[in-house]
């Protein structure tokens, strides 16, 4: 009869009074608010709150499309805040992440001397001739100096998959390090090897898995990850939930759920124009479906503060940004209002 009651015991474990745990909800929910860490993008702060502990974040879109960097600025603003961050750059090669971060920085030391109202820059700096050694001797002082100061970025912990990489080398990883982390950045999805031949089951079963150890060691992750190329014919603007890649169960099982894709102007030199898009947000589900357009300065790898905000059409082909008097109160500070 022992045996029956160890098994009655475990069957109910987990299940307790709600006036019992009503006592603990309020610091708890204190505690998690005073852990939130930031995106680092002012649209996302504001609509999303942050990043909670337990959140799941899952950030799509296209190949080539931004995901990487901003997934980069993310663990940038992070680390700059003080916090701890674990970067999983699954598709990336080695030292791509502490490149993007360089860039940034020798970036803004250099615009820090040449600006609008200083002296004329003496070359046009961007990521792609910085990479390939274009401006290597003009630069040569202030890459020194971010180099001697990148001590600051000592919390920023990299892996780089040099092996076969499943959910189960993730858990081992990610409960060892439960207790010197505040951020997990996987980049992404789908360069999890699977065994089951099943590929959406398999991608589901992933995601499930990470959302587990959220919960578990109460420390988020961003999931970045690919979506579906769209039809040819389609005019929709941003990939929605049902366009991830291998499941359309990925975006149900997060937290928070944004997608990104370009927003194409021929006249675009060193602005790029990006729309965001929040597809869940499980605290408030009010905030879905709300689009942001966000100019990204491809001089400085930074999106500006100011962004305009509305929604997408019902098919999803046009961007219709609100008036100020549509504004939520919170947006009212940052957003540009329609005229």
């Amino acid at each position: 009869m022992s045996g029956s009651n160890d098994f009655t015991l475990s069957l109910l474990k987990g299940l307790e009074s709600s006036a019992h745990r009503i006592e603990a909800e309020r610091p708890l929910r204190l505690d998690n608010a005073s852990r939130c860490l930031s995106f680092g993008v002012s649209f996302l702060d504001e609509c999303l709150g942050g990043i909670f502990p337990n959140d799941l974040i899952i950030l799509g879109a296209k190949t080539g499309f931004g995901k990487s960097q901003l997934a980069s600025l993310i663990a940038m603003h992070n680390i700059k805040a003080g916090k701890r961050v674990h970067f999983f750059a699954l598709e990336a090669e080695e030292y791509e992440i502490e490149r993007r971060i360089k860039y940034q920085l020798i970036a803004d030391r250099f615009f820090s001397l040449f600006g609008n109202t200083k002296p004329k820059a003496p070359f046009r700096l961007n990521y792609m001739d910085w990479y390939y050694g274009k401006f290597d001797q003009e630069l040569d002082q202030i890459e020194k100096e971010v180099e001697a100061e990148f001590d600051q970025f000592k919390n920023l912990i990299t892996y780089y998959r040099q092996r076969e990489f499943d959910i189960k080398e993730f858990q081992r990883i990610t409960l060892s390090i439960k207790d010197e982390t505040d951020l997990m950045i996987v980049d992404h999805l789908h360069y999890f090897d699977y065994d089951d031949r099943d590929e959406n089951k398999a991608v589901k079963e992933t995601v499930k898995g990470i959302r587990d150890l959220a919960l578990i060691t109460g420390k988020p992750v961003v999931l970045v990850a690919h979506v579906r190329k769209s039809d040819k014919k389609s005019k929709q603007l941003i990939p929605d939930l049902e366009d991830f890649h291998g499941s359309s169960d990925i975006g149900k099982i997060a937290t928070k759920a944004i997608t990104i894709a370009p927003c194409y102007d021929e006249n675009a030199t060193t602005i790029k124009r990006t729309y965001f898009q929040v597809l869940k947000c499980r605290i408030d589900g009010s905030r879905a479906h709300l689009t942001a357009l966000l100019a990204f300065n491809t001089q400085q790898h930074r999106y500006e503060r100011a962004y305009y905000l509305g929604k997408l059409s019902q098919d999803g082909t046009e961007f219709n940004p609100f008036k100020f008097n549509e504004m939520p109160d919170w947006a009212k500070n940052a957003a540009v209002a329609q005229n």
